[in-house]
């Protein structure tokens, strides 16, 4: 939580006008994802989005995580990917909300040695997100939403984040807490 305090911080520095957002863009993100039930692993990795408007207010995304870690003699990874389609409502000059459903599937591999298991489930989601510019140039936002797994414990989570614009490029820091997971994320996002 420090370390997302301090990219906020270093997000909001200094003020640099840019363009409006935009639904159409490109992040990468590099992510730690910490898991309740597979609590001695520390999964580090990559996220990718891709986000394009379909209309003025609609849009759909696409989602890829993949994070690992080795522990106690043991390589654990997780993958996931996800597609969403959804609406942008702007309800101020400051204020915006977005309401999306998804589809995915989650994964889970266990190797030590010559020993392999591997657990996966899909999943529909519902999420909402608010958006809030406090500079031209810093945006915050803050979402909520269920995933509803066919195997396992359905996902309830809370989001909280903000972006720095820098022309057509952003700069990101953003905290994710599931039912049973965590995930720190910090990412660049480029507009187009």
């Amino acid at each position: 939580m420090k370390t997302l305090f301090y990219a906020v911080l270093l997000l909001s520095s200094t003020q640099v006008w840019s363009t409006t957002d935009a639904l159409d863009f490109v992040e990468g993100s590099l992510v730690q994802r910490e898991f309740a039930d597979y609590d001695v692993f520390n999964a580090t990795g990559i996220k990718l989005n891709l986000n394009k408007s379909l209309t003025e207010h609609t849009f759909i995304e696409m989602e890829l995580l993949t994070a690992s870690d080795e522990a106690i003699d043991i390589d654990f990874s997780v993958s996931q990917w996800q597609v969403k389609t959804g609406y942008n409502h702007t309800l101020t000059k400051r204020l915006s909300a977005s309401y999306s459903i998804g589809f995915g599937t989650i994964g889970f591999q266990f190797e030590r040695g010559d020993e392999y298991a591997e657990t996966d489930t899909t999943y529909i989601s519902l999420n909402t997100q608010l958006q809030y510019r406090l500079f031209k140039s810093l945006v915050a936002f803050a979402g909520t939403g269920i995933q509803k797994w066919r195997e396992g414990s359905d996902q309830k989570y809370y989001q909280i984040g903000a972006y720095r614009h820098f022309a057509q490029w952003s700069l990101g820091a953003s905290y994710m807490k599931y039912s049973d997971s965590e995930t720190f994320a910090l990412s660049g996002r480029y507009r187009f």
